[in-house]
This record gives structure tokens, sequence and C-alpha cells, in this order.
């Protein structure tokens, strides 16, 4: 095992081996030997515990308690920078409606908030950042429970990310929105064109995982990072808090290939060929992996809530942190938003009833697809909700499940049959 030194360490040397300790702690850390890691943070990289309270759990809680119930104004000023980091629609809409009068104007408050506590990661050079990574360590979260590699994606810093990533930063933690730093890039990409365009080729791969392994109808699925359904299925996920909510309350009521279409026609072709991003591409792949489908290469991936409207399977689950976690334990739908329009307070309220009453029969129908009560094809608006069912187990072990792997090379070709994609484990995608 590890054992440091008795000795004093030649500061030189401590100098110029940094790297290869935080890639040794990091190493071990992943091969579960937290105890000996720990050792190399504390006595030889000497890292610090952050100062301030990292918003999550009991914190957080107590934040929108302060904020919501009691009226504090210096809560009420923390809850809408939390809310505008993690794209919160409904804090917002919350305190717009408590009359905090910021939560109308949020694009004042997102460049508010960046001069606030992400300079560091606005600027070309790295030294600010690094000087935190000594203190604190790679993986160290900021008061909004953020890693430096998820604020890199979000800000789309190719430098910053590259820098990080040797020093041996783990793309794979999410933040509060259950999102990890490559969904954070998509979700970027997604809402700001210029970022899809300009910034998001140079991080995409450093961020990017090799492979996906999802559990879906009692089975295992490893998806790899060069077919559509890899890329779909990240999109759904990243396009939660800026999409869903409006798609539910003002649109069709769940994600359509239009969204898709919509959102991936900014990337670089060098990350999506331009075929892949033609409607009824994206259409097939979606109804070919609709849960309720009779096709051979069915993953299972989505469910169709009703005509062309898709949402990630309910009972799909996401091998994180050493146990699987249903995808909705991990998003939070009571986050979905819609974009508040003024007419007048009277009408203002009236839409905001509307609203929430939409939101509210959405949640529904998600948990009730996830304790198996409505059948496939149903959707929110169903008269009748009925009883509860009780909660299913949690999924079995890994090793339970028959893996199925979906690969480049897997499946032979008939004579004459067209090359596959080389980016879809599906010969016909």
């Amino acid at each position: 095992g590890l054992k440091p030194s008795d000795g004093p360490l030649d500061l030189a040397e401590q100098d110029s081996s940094l790297e290869t300790w935080r890639q040794e702690a990091r190493k071990l850390a992943l091969q579960g030997k937290e105890e000996q890691a720990e050792q190399i943070r504390n006595q030889i990289l000497k890292l610090e515990r952050v100062p301030w309270q990292v918003l999550a759990g009991d914190a957080l809680d107590e934040l929108k308690r302060s904020a919501l119930a009691a009226g504090d104004k210096k809560a009420k000023l923390l809850l809408f920078e939390y809310a505008l980091v993690y794209r919160d629609g409904s804090l917002i809409n919350a305190l717009a409606r408590d009359g905090f009068k910021p939560a109308t104007r949020t694009e004042k408050g997102l460049k508010l908030l960046s001069q606030k506590y992400f300079f560091a990661y606005t600027v070309r050079k790295t030294e600010l950042l690094e000087r935190e990574v000594d203190q604190f360590g790679v993986d160290f979260r900021n008061v909004f429970n953020q890693t430096p590699l998820m604020i890199a994606a979000r800000f789309g810093s190719a430098q910053h990310a590259a820098c990080l990533v040797a020093m041996g930063a783990d793309p794979s933690p999410v933040d509060n929105a259950g999102l990890s730093a490559f969904q954070i890039a998509l979700e970027q990409a997604c809402s700001d064109p210029e970022y899809a365009s300009g910034k998001l080729e140079a991080i995409y791969e450093m961020l990017e995982p090799r492979d996906m392994v999802v559990q879906t109808d009692g089975r295992l699925v490893k998806l790899d990072n060069r077919s559509m359904e890899f890329l779909l299925l990240n999109l759904m996920i990243a396009m939660v808090y800026t999409h869903l909510g409006e798609r539910v309350v003002h649109g069709a009521g769940a994600f359509t290939s239009g969204d898709f279409v919509d959102a991936l026609q900014h990337f670089p072709e060098a990350l999506v060929p331009e075929r892949r991003k033609q409607r009824a591409y994206i259409s097939g792949i979606l109804a070919r992996n609709e849960v309720s489908r009779a096709e051979r290469y069915n993953r299972r991936l989505f469910r169709r809530v009703k005509h062309g409207n898709y949402v990630i399977e309910p009972t799909l689950s996401l091998w994180l942190e050493d146990a699987w976690r249903n995808v909705y334990d991990l998003l939070s739908l009571d986050a979905l938003g819609y974009e508040r329009t003024w007419h007048g307070e009277a009408y203002a309220h009236q839409l905001d009833a509307h609203a929430l009453r939409k939101l509210r029969a959405f949640r529904a129908l998600i948990e009730d697809l996830r304790a198996g009560v409505r059948a496939p094809g149903s959707v929110a608006t169903a008269p009748e909700r009925p009883a509860r069912a009780a909660e299913p187990q949690r999924p079995p072990r890994a090793d339970a499940p028959k893996l199925v792997q979906l690969s480049l090379f897997e499946r032979p070709q008939a004579s004459g049959q067209d090359d596959p994609d080389p980016q879809s484990g599906d010969p016909h995608s």
C-alpha cells in the first residue's frame, strides 16, 4: 500500500511531482482506496476544505425556506443566483411571484453572476484557477455544488478544461441538476448558437465519455459514443431545464424531433454530420428506440407520451457513483419552468395557475409511468388518475442482467447491404 514519507519532502521535488500525486490520488479513489487517496491529499497535496457553505441537501432546503417563507432579502438574492446557475425556472418564477424584481430581469443577473463567481473562467490565463486547485483540489465544489470542470464546460473554455483534465479532473460527477460536465456543455450549445458553433468542438472530446451504460426494461445497454442514440439521450437530459418546461406549458407536451433539429443546426459538421440533423433521421431514431416498439435493435430509451412527443423512458437508470440511479431521481422535474408573460396582474395570475397545473400534470404522468400505472401511449391530460401502484424494487446489480453490447462491429452485414452508420448501433440508422 501507499506509505507517505516520515521525513520532510524536498520542496523542488514536491513542486515538480505535484501533478503525479494528483493523478495517484485520483487513481486510488477510483479503485475505492479512499483512505490512501486522502493521505495524499492531506499530507502531500495539503488540500484545504472550502471555506464556504456548499448549497446542497439541507443547506439548500434552508436557503429556500429563508428566501421564500421567511422573506430574507440576502437569502432571496443567493437563491436567485442559484436559480440562474441551474436554469431553475420554477424558483425564478416563485421569486418573481414573491415580488423579487431581479427575477424578472434574468439577463442582467447572469452578467453580474459571471463577474461575482466565475471571473477565473472568463480570463484567458489559467493561473487563478490553478491557485484554487492547488488549495482545494481539482474536483472541489463551489458554493453552487459545481466542480471546476463543470464551470469550464459552462463557459466553453477549452483552455481551462484542458488544464483541469491534465490535472486529473474527473468528468463523471453531476451537479445538483443531475448534469455532468459533458451534458452541461450540450445544454449550453443547445441554447446558444455561438457556443455551439464556436466553442463546443474544442471541448467536446475532452468531456465526452467513451460510452454510456443504462439499465432499461430489465437489461443493460451500452451505448457507444459514436451512436446517435448516445447523443440523443444526452441531448434529452441536457435540454430538460432549457426546453421541456416550455414544451409542457406552451408547446405540444414533450420533446419532438423538431426540438433536436433546432438544437443541432449550429453543431459543427465534425461532431454531427448534416444528414444526422435531418428531422426524418431523428424521428426514426426516436421511434425505433421507443419502449413499446417491436424493433430488433430497440434500446428502449424513450417513451412516447403522444404522437411525435417523447420523454426519457421513466424506468431508465444510469450507473453513477457506484450505484444505479433512476434518471428522474437525478433530474429535478420540480425545476421545470416557463417563460412568464406579463399582460397585467390578473392575466399573469391566471397564466401562472394554468402553467402550474400543466407542470403538475406532467410530473404526475412521469411518476405514474415510472411506477407502471399508466399504459404506454397514455397522455398527461387523461381525465382520471388511477391509484398509485407500489414502488418497484431497485434494479438488480450490474452483474445480474445480461449486458447488451451496442458497438460498431457487433453485427455482421448481409452481402450487398450498405455499410452501417459509423455512429449508430443500427445498420439502418
